[in-house]
């Protein structure tokens, strides 16, 4: 669980840190959780937040959002955030859902520093029929 206290953030959820193999036998860690502005309901505004360790989580750097679609006249809801890491060329792939109806995916080539824009993956994932869409395990 990512704690972050008196950064305008009410409450996080994510899955367990993304292991991503480092070229030295130290392990770097990606810590990718969704952030609720308000409170910790399922909708509203909802950001996806990262920390890093390079040093096996001895320390973590300052928790920043990767991915928000808000803005200060509208909340919108990213949440589910998934990563997946390919093990041999250290991409990383990130699902998130917007609004609970469109599937993202985003790729890091350096380790959750930089992230691409989104890509839609719903018109070719997504059957028209259902009603909810989830990157990963409900929250």
């Amino acid at each position: 669980m990512m704690v972050v206290r008196g950064k305008g953030v009410r409450g996080l959820q994510g899955p367990p840190c993304a292991l991503l193999a480092a070229s030295s036998c130290r392990f770097h860690l990606l810590a990718i959780v969704q952030g609720h502005k308000y409170d910790c309901g399922d909708g509203g505004r909802l950001d996806v937040l990262a920390r890093r360790s390079s040093d096996n989580g001895q320390s973590w750097s300052a928790p920043r959002v990767i991915y928000s679609e808000s803005d200060a006249t509208k909340d919108v809801t990213i949440g589910t955030p998934t990563a997946v890491v390919d093990q041999t060329t250290g991409s990383v792939f990130l699902f998130v859902a917007r609004g609970f109806k469109t599937l993202l995916l985003l790729r890091s080539e350096d380790e959750g520093q930089t992230w691409t824009p989104p890509r839609d993956l719903s018109q070719s994932l997504v059957p028209p029929e259902w009603t909810g869409v989830w990157a990963g395990l409900p929250q």
